[in-house]
């Protein structure tokens, strides 16, 4: 397997033809069997972390419930555009919430609808390959953009927005989500190259 930087280049060919076009917005609705796994993911996930005495490290003033079920029905969601399937299990704590091609892909969720793709300073320690930004509330969602480990996390990136420094980049700095869609597609073989 190439590096995530090999990953980047090609990816890099792609977005070159789109620089400066309109991007298309990707809205992903979960439909009720989509809904009640979310909640009944939420819930399990909630306990089996509470059970492990794992600190929950949102950055925000949300409730865990909703950190939860937000975060299982984003990448829920995510997976859906993607075409993959996501990670159900609630055993363990996972590393990524998606594989793509071998990358790790971790998805990070907002309800704000100009928020920032954000991580905690913890996350240094388990990084991801890539990082999704999707913003909304469940059951809605929509895929912004997103980013490479080595672009998420630089110094300049270091932020406080009120609870706590963490990385954050705003969704300008971020990449076209739908080149990152079509560049899984056409290393599927399901499209031709754009």
């Amino acid at each position: 397997m190439n590096s995530v930087e090999d990953w980047l280049e090609e990816y890099a060919k792609y977005d070159e033809i789109y620089n400066g076009v309109e991007r298309d917005k990707v809205k992903i609705t979960l439909n009720d069997i989509e809904q009640r796994v979310s909640k009944a993911i939420a819930k399990a996930r909630y306990k089996n972390a509470r059970d492990k005495n794992v600190t929950d490290k949102k950055i925000g003033d949300q409730s865990n419930w909703e950190t939860d079920l937000e975060g299982i029905g984003s990448e829920i969601a995510a997976a859906k555009a993607f075409n993959v399937y996501p990670d159900l299990e609630v055993g363990h704590i996972p590393t990524a919430d998606l594989v793509i091609d071998g990358y790790t892909i971790d998805i990070k969720s907002t309800k704000y609808a100009t928020g920032h793709l954000l991580a905690t300073k913890t996350k240094l320690d388990r990084q991801c390959d890539v990082y999704v930004l999707v913003v909304g509330t469940f059951p809605d969602y929509e895929l912004k953009g997103w980013c490479s480990k080595s672009e998420l996390f630089k110094p300049e990136n270091l932020k406080d927005l009120g609870m706590g420094e963490g990385y954050a980049l705003s969704q300008d700095k971020l990449k076209d989500i739908n080149r990152l869609i079509k560049y899984k597609k056409v290393q599927a073989g399901g499209e031709q190259p754009i």
